[in-house]
């Protein structure tokens, strides 16, 4: 069996779930030992098997649905969760500014098998020199250069 790590950046807001919010009070599915944001793996499963358009290869890879046969077959692909690594922040200063926070990083390093050095908090790529101004926080002093921030 071979694991593969795909990244996903949403270009729209994401809503998971059924056409109602039931169970999900707050529209935010929430992993149980963390409490962390996450994209359940039926979301992703779902966006992926409704942009195949061929019928034998979405029978290949996702197996068959509810109502297609006698009994539900497995396809040949699994999906896993979604960790959040990334997530877009609004601010008045920058427009949108992309933050992360320690944990985050050091779950994707773990889960990567990169070998990189997770940045001290408030370390930005912006000009450390300038304010962020945020919806609810200002951040003016304590940031960091963050001189690596490519790798």
């Amino acid at each position: 069996m071979t694991f593969h790590l795909v990244y996903l950046t949403l270009l729209t807001p994401l809503h998971t779930g059924g056409t109602t919010q039931e169970g999900n009070l707050l529209g935010i599915a929430r992993e149980a030992h963390t409490n962390l944001p996450y994209i359940p793996s039926s979301t992703i499963r779902g966006k992926l098997r409704a942009s195949v358009a061929e019928k034998e290869l979405k029978f290949e890879l996702f197996g068959n649905e509810i109502g297609e046969g006698d009994q539900l077959t497995q396809g040949s692909i699994w999906i896993g969760d979604g960790s959040l690594l990334w997530v877009p922040v609004a601010s008045l200063s920058h427009g949108v500014v992309w933050m992360s926070c320690p944990l985050l990083l050091k779950r994707w390093l773990r889960l990567s098998g990169q070998q990189l050095q997770v940045p001290d908090p408030y370390s930005t790529n912006l000009e450390t020199n300038r304010p962020l101004y945020l919806k609810d926080a200002i951040l003016k002093n304590g940031l960091k250069k963050w001189a690596n921030w490519q790798d």
